[in-house]
């Protein structure tokens, strides 16, 4: 980790400044996105060479790209933290769900270390999980699985700055977790460092140096698409983060207000015929779908469309991987209520996307 934090340093000088692009040596294209890629190969040199030579270094194959990613977004560092922290099966799988890194399988082995008060979101232990190729690949491409150690939570760099670090890194357990081999499962190789930092009010600086090698004979261009993918899929972790605070209002505050609007239900109280929110009649709004208006799912006030919005949201995760979302309605004042609440107080109580997602049952539509 203390190499990403120096390498971290020594790029930022000669990254695009705020604007994101994706840069692969394959194609040289530079499309417009949130995200700065790189890619180096040993033929050509970057930035981030250097004559240090760390772990990443000596394991990497001469022919496997070394990426980088580097970019800003919207969020706190905590928020960047509590969307990446997954210390279980369920809500690793949960989080997976929401930011679409494709793992078709996912297994938390061990854990050696957890989270302290001090460091909420700490983890350390072995994990193994299996990619899912886009479709259009899977019948000419063999899966991957991995085998890693990871380890997330909070220190300071040189300067005694805070940042967050996601780390993992491939590890071979012979004898205790073998190679699926006879499966048709070709097992991976990946070691990726992430450094987040607060850059600025309500804004996250991530970096993230490291490869993927794919083994197995794959097309250096397919296998540098599909790590990039993957790493790009690191900047939907504040979103996440977001979500998993809507659950957790849901849960702590949601099964009050609607014990209250079932009494007021039971007690013969009519259906509001104007939005609670901005009084309009909802007669206005049967152009939207939502014509008799939508109920909250926290504080259960009937709104209309264009004072409330869905998200779409993860409600179960069977053992087998298969995943059921819905789009819920929230009101515009408890979204900014769940944005702006700090994350301590969820993290530091032992929060688990998987278990709170339980209070979602009452999920207005099934996405097919």
């Amino acid at each position: 980790m203390s190499e990403g934090l120096r390498k971290t340093g020594s790029f930022l000088p000669a990254t695009l400044g705020s604007s994101w692009s994706a840069d692969r040596s394959s194609s040289r294209r530079r499309p417009e996105s949130k995200e700065h890629v790189g890619m180096a190969t040993d033929e050509e040199p970057s930035v981030i060479s250097s004559s240090t030579v760390g772990i990443q270094e000596s394991k990497r194959r001469p022919n496997v790209s070394l990426m980088v990613l580097h970019g800003t977004v919207d969020g706190s560092l905590d928020d960047c933290m509590f969307g990446t922290f997954a210390g279980s099966d369920q809500a690793w799988m949960w989080r997976s769900s929401h930011i679409n890194d494709r793992l078709d399988d996912a297994r938390v082995l061990a854990t050696i270390r957890k989270p302290t008060e001090k460091d909420p979101f700490r983890f350390l232990g072995i994990k193994w999980f299996a990619k899912e190729h886009p479709a259009v690949l899977s019948s000419i491409i063999q899966q991957r699985d991995f085998l890693i150690m990871e380890a997330t939570g909070l220190t300071r760099d040189s300067k005694g700055e805070t940042v967050g670090y996601y780390l993992m890194h491939s590890i071979s357990l012979p004898g205790i977790i073998p190679e699926l081999s006879d499966m048709g499962i070709v097992r991976g190789d990946v070691s990726l460092c992430f450094i987040d930092r607060q850059s600025g009010p309500g804004k996250v600086e991530l970096f993230c140096r490291g490869y993927s090698d794919p083994r197995g004979g794959m097309m250096d261009r397919v296998s540098v698409a599909i790590a990039s993918d993957a790493l790009i899929c690191a900047a939907a972790v504040v979103d996440y983060a977001y979500v998993k605070k809507l659950t957790w209002l849901m849960k702590h505050k949601g099964s009050q207000t609607t014990h209250q609007r079932q009494y007021r239900r039971e007690a013969g109280f009519p259906r509001p015929t104007r939005c609670e929110s901005c009084d309009k009649s909802f007669s206005k709004f049967t152009w939207t779908g939502l014509g008799s208006g939508a109920a909250c799912q926290i504080c259960q006030l009937v709104v209309c469309a264009k004072c409330s919005v869905g998200k779409k949201m993860t409600v179960d995760v069977s053992t087998t991987g298969s995943v059921k979302q819905c789009v819920l309605r929230f009101c515009l004042s408890c979204l900014l209520e769940a944005k702006e609440q700090s994350v301590w107080e969820m993290a530091l109580s032992g929060v688990e996307t998987a278990s709170e997602c339980s209070s979602t049952s009452g999920s207005v539509r099934v996405l097919k």
